[in-house]
Protein backbone atom coordinates (compact mmCIF):
# COMPACT_ATOMS: atom_id res chain seq x y z
CA UNK A 1 0.00 0.00 0.00
CA UNK A 2 1.38 3.43 -1.27
CA UNK A 3 1.64 6.12 1.63
CA UNK A 4 2.63 9.48 2.40
CA UNK A 5 4.99 11.28 5.06
CA UNK A 6 4.04 14.34 5.70
CA UNK A 7 6.03 16.82 8.14
CA UNK A 8 2.99 18.72 9.52
CA UNK A 9 1.71 15.28 11.48
CA UNK A 10 4.82 14.77 13.79
CA UNK A 11 4.12 15.26 17.49
CA UNK A 12 4.19 17.94 19.72
CA UNK A 13 8.39 19.17 19.95
CA UNK A 14 8.49 18.70 23.69
CA UNK A 15 12.18 20.56 24.08
CA UNK A 16 14.24 20.19 26.55
CA UNK A 17 11.79 17.38 27.76
CA UNK A 18 12.00 15.18 24.77
CA UNK A 19 13.01 11.82 25.57
CA UNK A 20 12.78 12.13 29.06
CA UNK A 21 10.39 9.94 31.22
CA UNK A 22 6.98 11.17 31.04
CA UNK A 23 6.91 11.70 34.98
CA UNK A 24 9.36 14.60 34.36
CA UNK A 25 6.74 16.68 32.35
CA UNK A 26 5.54 19.63 33.99
CA UNK A 27 2.10 18.77 33.88
CA UNK A 28 2.45 15.45 35.58
CA UNK A 29 4.63 17.28 38.43
CA UNK A 30 1.04 20.07 38.68
CA UNK A 31 2.78 22.56 36.44
CA UNK A 32 0.98 24.20 33.74
CA UNK A 33 0.79 22.63 29.86
CA UNK A 34 2.01 26.01 28.97
CA UNK A 35 5.95 25.51 28.80
CA UNK A 36 8.57 27.89 26.77
CA UNK A 37 10.55 25.06 26.28
CA UNK A 38 7.97 23.09 24.61
CA UNK A 39 6.27 23.67 21.38
CA UNK A 40 2.78 25.58 22.14
CA UNK A 41 -0.27 23.60 21.73
CA UNK A 42 -1.75 25.84 19.29
CA UNK A 43 1.16 25.52 16.61
CA UNK A 44 0.59 21.95 16.94
CA UNK A 45 -3.05 22.27 16.24
CA UNK A 46 -2.27 24.43 13.49
CA UNK A 47 -0.19 22.45 11.63
CA UNK A 48 -2.32 19.20 12.35
CA UNK A 49 -4.92 20.92 10.52
CA UNK A 50 -2.77 22.13 7.48
CA UNK A 51 -1.29 18.98 6.60
CA UNK A 52 -5.04 17.33 7.28
CA UNK A 53 -6.55 19.82 4.92
CA UNK A 54 -4.02 19.04 2.22
CA UNK A 55 -4.89 15.63 2.57
CA UNK A 56 -8.65 16.11 2.28
CA UNK A 57 -8.02 18.21 -0.84
CA UNK A 58 -6.10 15.56 -2.63
CA UNK A 59 -8.66 12.86 -2.48
CA UNK A 60 -11.96 12.18 -3.97
CA UNK A 61 -15.75 11.43 -2.68
CA UNK A 62 -15.75 8.50 -0.91
CA UNK A 63 -12.18 7.60 -0.42
CA UNK A 64 -11.33 6.08 2.69
CA UNK A 65 -8.39 7.58 4.21
CA UNK A 66 -6.40 6.56 7.45
CA UNK A 67 -3.91 8.88 9.14
CA UNK A 68 -1.25 7.76 11.85
CA UNK A 69 0.46 9.65 14.27
CA UNK A 70 1.28 10.08 18.03
CA UNK A 71 -1.33 10.96 20.50
CA UNK A 72 -0.76 14.62 21.98
CA UNK A 73 -0.46 16.07 18.17
CA UNK A 74 -4.10 13.85 17.26
CA UNK A 75 -5.48 14.67 20.78
CA UNK A 76 -4.84 18.26 20.17
CA UNK A 77 -6.07 18.08 16.59
CA UNK A 78 -9.40 16.02 17.36
CA UNK A 79 -10.47 18.01 20.37
CA UNK A 80 -10.38 21.13 17.42
CA UNK A 81 -13.18 19.19 15.62
CA UNK A 82 -15.05 17.90 18.73
CA UNK A 83 -13.88 19.72 22.06
CA UNK A 84 -15.49 16.94 24.84
CA UNK A 85 -12.72 14.85 23.17
CA UNK A 86 -10.82 13.66 25.95
CA UNK A 87 -7.48 11.26 24.90
CA UNK A 88 -6.41 8.53 23.10
CA UNK A 89 -5.63 5.02 24.44
CA UNK A 90 -2.60 3.26 22.97
CA UNK A 91 -3.95 2.25 19.12
CA UNK A 92 -6.59 4.58 19.76
CA UNK A 93 -8.89 5.04 16.42
CA UNK A 94 -11.27 8.27 15.50
CA UNK A 95 -13.69 8.09 12.95
CA UNK A 96 -14.17 11.09 11.04
CA UNK A 97 -16.11 12.49 7.99
CA UNK A 98 -15.81 15.40 5.95
CA UNK A 99 -18.27 16.72 3.95
CA UNK A 100 -17.34 20.31 1.81
CA UNK A 101 -14.13 20.49 3.73
CA UNK A 102 -15.41 20.29 7.12
CA UNK A 103 -14.40 17.38 9.46
CA UNK A 104 -17.11 16.44 11.19
CA UNK A 105 -16.12 13.20 14.97
CA UNK A 106 -18.29 10.27 14.30
CA UNK A 107 -16.62 8.31 16.78
CA UNK A 108 -13.74 6.63 18.84
CA UNK A 109 -12.51 3.51 19.55
CA UNK A 110 -9.94 1.94 21.66
CA UNK A 111 -9.17 -1.67 20.28
CA UNK A 112 -6.34 -2.18 23.21
CA UNK A 113 -8.62 -1.00 25.79
CA UNK A 114 -12.13 -2.45 24.89
CA UNK A 115 -10.66 -5.98 24.01
CA UNK A 116 -10.97 -6.03 19.99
Amino acid sequence: MSYTRLRDLHEKSHGEYEGQDEFMLPWRRGFSRINAAMEPDQHVEERMERAITKIIDSTHANDTILIVGHGTALRLFTQRVNPTFKEYDNCGIVKMSAVDNNLKYLSYVAPAKDGF
